[in-house]
Order: C-alpha cells, then sequence, then structure tokens
C-alpha cells in the first residue's frame, strides 16, 4: 500500500488476531529504509483501543502495546473501537443472566456478570480519561471513538475534559 502511495493507514489492536499493528510496523520500518516514505510524519496512522482494555489503566495499557507492535512514538488518531467493554465472549446462542435468549444487540452479551448500564458508562468514562492523557501526553494526535451511539456519546461527554471527538467511526453492512 505504501508502495502505492497510501498515506494513511487504519488499523487496530485486535486485527489480524493482534497481528496486523505488528506487521504495519515492519512495512513502515522497510518504506523508510527503502525510501518509499522519507519519515514517520508522511503516513497517517489510526489504531483502535480493543474492548478488553477498558478502563484508565488498561486502555494505556493497550496504547502502550501498539506503539510498540507499530515501532512508533505516537499515533495520529487513537479511537475507542466499542462503547462497551467484551471481557468474555459468549456463543450469542446462549441465554442471558435473566434466562432469555441474547441476541448480537444486547448491550450486556460480553460484559462480566453483575456489570451494569452504570458501571459500563463509568468504565467508559475512564477510557476516555486515559486517551485524553494520551493526547496531552503527545502519545496520540487525536483522540476518537468507533460504533458509539448519540447516547453514548451525550454520556461520555457528561465527564470529558476534551470535546468533541475528532471522529465517530460507523461501520455500517
Amino acid at each position: 500500500a505504501l508502495k502505492s502511495r497510501y498515506r494513511q493507514i487504519d488499523t487496530a489492536f485486535i486485527y489480524g488476531g493482534q497481528t496486523t499493528e505488528i506487521e504495519v510496523g515492519k512495512a513502515l520500518q522497510d518504506a523508510l529504509q527503502m525510501g518509499i516514505i522519507n519519515s514517520r510524519q508522511d503516513v497517517f496512522i489510526t489504531t483502535k483501543q480493543w474492548r478488553e482494555y477498558h478502563g484508565y489503566d488498561a486502555s494505556m495499557k493497550c496504547l502502550e502495546l501498539s506503539l510498540e507492535r507499530l515501532g512508533v512514538d505516537y499515533v495520529d488518531m487513537w479511537m475507542m473501537h466499542w462503547p462497551g467493554p467484551c471481557f468474555e465472549s459468549r456463543d450469542k446462542r446462549q441465554t442471558n443472566s435473566s434466562g432469555g435468549a441474547t441476541t448480537e444487540d444486547d448491550p450486556w452479551l460480553h460484559a462480566k456478570e453483575g456489570m451494569g448500564i452504570h458501571e459500563i458508562s463509568a468504565l467508559r468514562a475512564e477510557t476516555w480519561r486515559a486517551m485524553e492523557d494520551a493526547y496531552r501526553q503527545g502519545k496520540a494526535r487525536s483522540i476518537a471513538v468507533s460504533n458509539f451511539t448519540v447516547k453514548h456519546l451525550e454520556t461520555l461527554k457528561e465527564n470529558a475534559t476534551l470535546w468533541p471527538p475528532a471522529v465517530n467511526q460507523i461501520e455500517s453492512h
């Protein structure tokens, strides 16, 4: 892609079974060595924090791992990949804690038992605070969200000190 003059890379912690960031990092180093790009600044890199890493410390750990994998000191955009955590993967055909069948849009599909809407909102706010600090530290030049509804954004804004997110990237099929 870099040989074809693409200069924007959109990746994520989880893509490719957690291997894509490593491959992107290798491609960046190769492109620098071969003179395809002159410097890191020639490429706009977006990566996304994964759902298992919600909360302040976990999000910062996720970013550090992403930076290490990419072989860079900062990303141009760091996104919160999903508004809710994913601590465990359950078969979508399983039943939820109240005995009903879970659906793809069930907000508790991947949350720990006992974690309700208020706990998830608080965890999301902690994740955003980590992202704000990463921005202030220069580890992310912009911060953004992905797959957020209007309600998610309204709730997140209540505790945010940097607003609005640079982007709300939506996947649509």
